[in-house]
């Protein structure tokens, strides 16, 4: 069985036979598979699949299509190669979908429906879209400069172990005065090896600075660090 996983779209169907259940990969439309259960028949779709591969079937997703249309400078398909792997949960096809509406590529030029894409990926984890965003509304890239979302996806995207994020967000918090979580993240993105974030920590440590706040931040637990 192939290790990779793919989606699967599952029917339930009741013949003179009985009840059973049929399973369908998204990105594989003609390959199925059939059981009594939807476990027997996912079984069954993945032991089908596996045969398709081996008789040199097309073994591209959509996703994949996609990349390959957009190499090929064949935009407006990727674009709809992309928008359909989107739509079956892919959070980088949804990435794709948002830059290519960023930039007017294959698709009308469009910030809102960017901001609406990055934001599916961003919820889905995808960390290229929780800085996107924090981008855009830190630069005021759809009409509206927003410091305190700006803030909000940064935090996100630096919880997700970006370190460029985790910078970032420590100077957010240094500006606001906000000494202890300010030093939390610089030391997460200095561990996560940000060289400017490792230069401001050996900094601070050396001369002292906000002695009395960093002293408090040294006193707590590395839990609350």
């Amino acid at each position: 069985m192939p290790q990779k996983r793919y989606a699967l779209d599952f029917i339930g169907f009741s013949n003179e036979d009985g009840d059973g259940c049929m399973a369908i990969f998204v990105d594989f439309p003609d390959v199925k598979g059939v059981g009594d259960t939807f476990a027997e028949a996912e079984e069954d779709a993945y032991e089908a699949l596996e045969r398709y591969f081996k008789n040199g079937g097309e073994k591209m997703t959509k996703f994949e299509k996609g990349v390959e249309a957009y190499n090929r400078k064949a935009y407006p398909e990727a674009y709809a190669l992309f928008s359909e792997a989107a739509a079956g949960g892919n959070s980088d096809a949804m990435v794709n979908v948002a830059l290519m509406h960023m930039k007017g590529i294959g698709a009308t030029r469009d910030i809102e429906q960017a901001k609406a894409w990055f934001e599916r990926a961003a919820d889905a984890g995808h960390t290229h879209a929780m800085m996107s965003l924090a981008h855009i509304c830190e630069k005021g890239l759809d009409g509206r400069v927003d410091p305190d979302k700006a803030h909000f996806y940064y935090r996100m995207a630096a919880d997700h172990g970006v370190a460029d994020a985790q910078l970032k967000t420590g100077m957010l918090f240094r500006e606001k005065g906000d000494i202890p979580h300010a030093m939390h993240y610089l030391i997460e993105a200095a561990h996560n090896n940000n060289a400017q974030a490792q230069e401001i920590i050996t900094y601070v440590s050396n001369a002292g600075v906000d002695g009395e706040r960093n002293s408090a931040f040294r006193g707590q637990s590395e839990e609350e660090q």
